[in-house]
């Protein structure tokens, strides 16, 4: 292991810190969320009592820090959502479980704490800093420029192999027997696994994309103070998806790409909104059992026969733990391996791949609304908004594309367990602002509309932004 862990991990605060006094809030936690997840390396140090200290829990850590020393007079100008309840839940679900599984008051208080640690620190930012439609065009920058960061290195490892983590830090994060794919290297760079990367590449292309479809004014997008045509960014991330070589990624891009031509073709935002609805039936359907996952790996076949039989052994093993999991339905079985499946000789026969079903079977139906409730929800109403998206606004633009590329990334955590961090913080700026204009604009009889033919009136909001001076799935 080189000295470059605990000098990357450990001077991270002293980087966000700098971040955070030279430029806006939103921006700032923006970088310290994107900079931790695509930099600092795959490694950590243990501390008792508390969760460890790595690529995630030290941006967090960060964010609770300036949540502190920053944030505290605007908690009393938060302007609080019924969605904020559902992302409470979420953070007591653990504690629930415990409780209900006979794991005594420690492991609940553990499971809360590391929930405000991985999640409450990222959620409750985007509530405190985040206000207006602005401030969200800023968390799209900022992902598409890190998004562009990683492309020489996608392109690096896909031509050389994953090497970049050990050269830089010392070790290799992953088991190199899963990053060969369709006749090449799959990237890694420095997250836990070519999927991650996959899905990072894929909301940086898809924010791209949907800001040159829907942002008729905008031409380029600064990097760094340099401005980057729009349009060749989102062809060099495209390209740098398909280096990902992974099928799901691919599939993901290309619904994303559907959804976003579509807005653009029928001026509403009804083919994102559907992507909703469809997510929601698709968590439903699976719970119960009432949807065996077919036709997926039939189609998939048609691509490629071993990824289609990867998926098959997904479904089939989500159909198992979702019969044990149905046996505690309400608040799941508890952490420590609980919710898995085992023969009769104590062996473990469940593999669980989904967050979805890691979710359902540790903290059941509850822990599994709450947080797909507080994912889904807020994009869907973002949507809803009756504000045109092109005819130059680029700040509705910005709603509309990443609230899109959201549904997106919740989608990804249905076959996979990789949600990204800054996924929270965006969603919780999204209910800023849903909860900042206010109940009845999102459900005025014009809500689907998105080009009416002359726009009189702006989208910004009433209320900009002000600088003041700014284990993965959170079970035991």
């Amino acid at each position: 292991m080189s000295i470059l862990v605990p000098v990357a991990l450990i001077g991270f605060p002293v980087f966000a810190l700098l971040v955070w006094f030279t430029t806006k809030p939103v921006t700032a936690c923006s970088i310290i969320l994107a900079a931790g997840w695509c930099f600092l390396p795959m490694s950590g140090y243990a501390f008792q009592g508390l969760p460890d200290y790595d690529k995630i829990s030290a941006a967090n850590y960060v964010l609770l820090l300036l949540i502190g020393l920053f944030g505290t007079s605007r908690l009393t100008r938060v302007r609080w959502h019924w969605v904020d309840l559902l992302f409470l839940g979420w953070l007591v679900a653990g504690a629930f479980s415990s409780f209900a599984n006979g794991l005594g008051a420690y492991d609940a208080a553990s499971n809360v704490f590391r929930r405000v640690v991985e999640f409450g620190a990222p959620y409750l930012a985007g509530r405190i800093f985040c206000r207006d439609d602005e401030d969200l065009g800023r968390i799209v920058r900022v992902i598409i420029v890190f998004g562009l960061l990683y492309v020489p290195l996608v392109l690096y490892e896909g031509r050389m192999s994953p090497q970049l983590h050990r050269m830089v830090y010392g070790f290799f994060q992953h088991s190199f027997g899963q990053v060969y794919r369709f006749g090449g290297w799959r990237p890694t760079v420095f997250m836990a696994h070519g999927l991650q990367v996959a899905l990072w590449m894929t909301m940086a292309f898809l924010l791209a994309l949907g800001l040159a479809l829907l942002d008729r004014s905008r031409r380029t997008i600064p990097v760094f103070g340099v401005p980057i045509p729009i349009v060749p960014a989102a062809m060099v991330l495209g390209l740098s998806v398909l280096l990902c070589r992974s099928l799901g990624a691919w599939a993901l891009a290309a619904v994303g790409v559907a959804i976003l031509v579509g807005i653009r073709a029928t001026r509403r935002t009804w083919p994102a909104l559907g992507l909703a609805a469809i997510l929601v039936a698709i968590l439903a359907t699976r719970a119960t059992g009432t949807w065996s996952g077919e036709p997926i790996p039939a189609l998939a076949a048609l691509i490629d026969a071993d990824r289609a039989g990867s998926f098959q052994f997904r479904l089939d093993n989500e159909d198992i733990l979702a019969a044990k999991a149905r046996e505690r339905p309400v608040f799941g079985w508890g952490g420590f391996g609980r919710n898995r499946v085992y023969d009769e000789s104590g062996r473990d026969i469940s593999v669980t791949d989904g967050w979805w079903i890691i979710v359902f079977g540790i903290n059941g139906t509850f822990g599994l609304a709450c947080l797909y409730g507080w994912l889904i929800i807020p994009a869907a109403l973002a949507l809803r908004r009756p504000h045109s998206p092109l005819d130059g606004d680029r700040l509705a633009a910005s709603r509309v594309v990443l609230a899109t590329t959201l549904l997106v990334a919740v989608a990804d955590t249905i076959p996979n367990a990789f949600p990204v961090p800054i996924m929270y913080f965006a969603t919780a700026g999204l209910v800023s602002v849903i909860r900042q204009s206010g109940f009845a604009a999102y459900f005025g009889t014009s809500g689907a509309q998105l080009l009416p033919a002359h726009r009189e009136t702006s989208t910004r909001s009433l209320t900009p932004s002000t600088h003041p001076c700014r284990s993965r799935h959170g079970t035991s």
